[in-house]
């Protein structure tokens, strides 16, 4: 699945998220600069999850209900910059505090344990 393999490339990653009322055109941050858990899609809610927190402390659970499209965002040099999800109301965003190509972080975010 896309979303299990996003979410792996990008845990830890530092994250915020933005949504865009279509009626309004107004855009309110949700969250800003918490580390990525995971994103998952719940079919049986028809919605998305969006996992945010450090595991100890600060956890957002943000929900997009009836998306429509995902669109991954890049930026000039292909890397991953976030994602975009549609749904009725609007569009979230996923943004990623920098973007770098997910083989040259691999490793940083969570160093390998040290041997006893």
């Amino acid at each position: 699945r896309f979303l299990d393999e996003f979410s792996r490339r990008h845990e830890g990653w530092l994250a915020s998220i933005l949504v865009r009322e279509r009626a309004s055109g107004q855009e309110r941050v949700v969250a800003r600069e918490i580390p990525l858990e995971r994103v998952d899609l719940d079919d049986f809610e028809n919605r998305m999850e969006i996992h945010l927190g450090n595991g100890e402390t600060r956890r957002i659970l943000h929900f997009v209900e009836n998306p429509s499209s995902l669109h991954v965002e890049l930026d000039t040099d292909g890397a991953e910059w976030g994602l975009e999800i549609d749904f009725a109301n609007g569009i979230a965003l996923l943004r990623f505090r920098c973007s770098w190509p997910s083989e040259m972080v691999d490793g940083i975010a969570r160093p390998a344990p040290i041997p006893e």
